[in-house]
């Protein structure tokens, strides 16, 4: 996701919540949460798939839990 709509109809890059939910450069196994982009996941070197799900999920629940804002990939995962 890149954008993520505000109350007030404005606009704000998704990276600012994961940010501000503490995910910035949060691992899971070999993946984790870029320091420069964090709605983007960098595989440090043989991240499983699992590895890469289970960080999107830990990044989507902090940040629903701190703003009540439900984020969703803009990748589809089959």
């Amino acid at each position: 996701m890149r954008y993520v709509l505000t109350l007030d109809g404005g606009r704000v890059p998704a990276g600012w919540p994961i940010e501000k939910a503490g995910m910035k450069g949060a691992p899971v196994g070999r993946a984790k949460a870029s320091f420069q982009h964090p709605n983007y996941i960098v595989n440090n070197g043989r991240a499983s798939a699992e590895d890469v799900l289970a960080l999107a999920q830990k990044i989507k629940d902090a940040v629903s839990k701190k703003f009540g804002i439900q984020l969703e990939e803009e990748a589809t995962v089959l």
